[in-house]
């Protein structure tokens, strides 16, 4: 199969299943969310060419964990957006296939290269992992339009350009990062491993040592004004703040982690068990003991008033409780109810 058939297939699937998410009570309104079907990590966001870009976790089969449906795994989807508010749902621009010989494209980054043009890192996953282990690999546009990319193997791969022979079969999630001295990458379950970018078009890569204090999913290693933060998505979210030397790689964070974000699975705030917060990118039904209008499956979004965007009644049949959208403590400020986002399709992945 070609993978335009197989991007065919998988928007007929979105289309087929888009009633039956339009129809959900608890379906957000607020953030972005694809017309239908599994949606999980940004995986990357940048400004190109007029739109604001993001790419995300996508399984266009389901609307359940993608373990459910085994012979079709989870791909990176794509919408832009002129303003941050009204998107435009766009065919995915990676999905795994018998062709490409993987079961899974995992999460991964993006960044504008030197001559301006955007460049994807990702996960991939074998079809016999973990047998084999994964490999990181890279996609380039081959439009201006950004619905056609092409893979290219990058040689990221245990036992090959410095990359530890003996590392998990589960290593993921590359994050890139510049500094003044190029362009490094950080791994989740990879003991600290950074790998630099030997070229300015960021298609050849090595590692070159590791840091301390990568732990959790996702690390995210990042210049702020004349300082690094390192955050990791650890249980809760907690971040490091200090200095990154990559001439003898290696973090020095200045103080012991600090929490971030605690909505994330922790037992120190009984309201948000097994819910994801602000860096989160998914979310779970919350306990009863939150504020109602935090109930549901949306994850709200606080306001610089302090208030918080959630459903209206009128556009939401949720529950009683929450129809009213006030909060069960005086100490919780109240709801907005925020305009709805618009989304549009684009049906074909070929450039036009």
């Amino acid at each position: 199969m070609s993978f335009d058939n197989l991007i065919d297939q998988a928007m007929a699937a979105v289309a087929a299943a888009a009633p039956k998410a339009a129809a959900d009570p608890t379906r957000p309104l607020y953030h972005f969310r694809p017309p239908a079907q599994w949606m999980n990590d940004i995986c990357s966001a940048f400004y190109y060419r007029g739109y604001h870009h993001i790419f995300y976790q996508f399984n266009p089969w389901t609307d359940k964990h993608p373990g459910a449906v085994p012979e079709h795994g989870t791909g990176w989807g794509h919408a832009r957006s002129p303003n941050l508010v009204d998107w435009e749902f766009l065919p995915p621009v990676l999905l795994p296939s018998p062709a490409t010989r993987d079961c899974l494209v995992a999460s991964g980054s993006a960044m504008i290269r030197a001559d301006g043009s955007p460049i994807i890192l990702f996960t991939h996953t074998p079809i016999d992992f973990p047998q084999h282990k994964r490999e990181q690999w890279a996609a380039e546009p081959l439009d201006e339009d950004l619905l056609s990319w092409r893979r290219l193997d990058i040689g990221l791969a245990a036992g090959l350009n410095g990359v530890p022979a003996d590392i998990k079969p589960i290593w993921t999630d590359p994050f890139l990062f510049r500094t003044g001295d190029g362009v490094f990458a950080t791994f989740k379950e990879s003991n600290g491993l950074i790998c630099q970018a030997q070229n300015n078009q960021l298609t050849a890569w090595k590692a070159v040592g590791h840091i301390q204090g990568a732990d959790g999913e996702c690390p995210n290693l990042f210049p702020f004004e004349n300082r690094f933060v390192l955050i990791r998505s650890t249980y809760p979210i907690s971040y490091l703040v200090g200095d990154f030397e990559s001439r003898e790689i290696a973090f020095h964070a200045e103080r012991d982690p600090q929490i971030m974000d605690y909505a994330y699975g922790d037992e120190e705030i009984p309201y948000a068990l097994m819910a994801r917060g602000l860096y989160g990118t998914t979310s779970s039904p919350m306990r009863t003991t939150a504020p109602s209008c935090w109930a549901g499956s949306a994850v709200l979004k606080w306001t610089a008033a302090g208030t918080a965007a959630c459903p209206s009644p009128e556009s939401s049949p949720w529950t009683t409780t929450t129809a009213s959208c006030k909060p069960r403590s005086p100490n919780w400020p109240p709801c907005a109810t925020p305009t709805p986002a618009s989304t549009t399709w684009r049906w074909t992945a070929k450039p036009k």
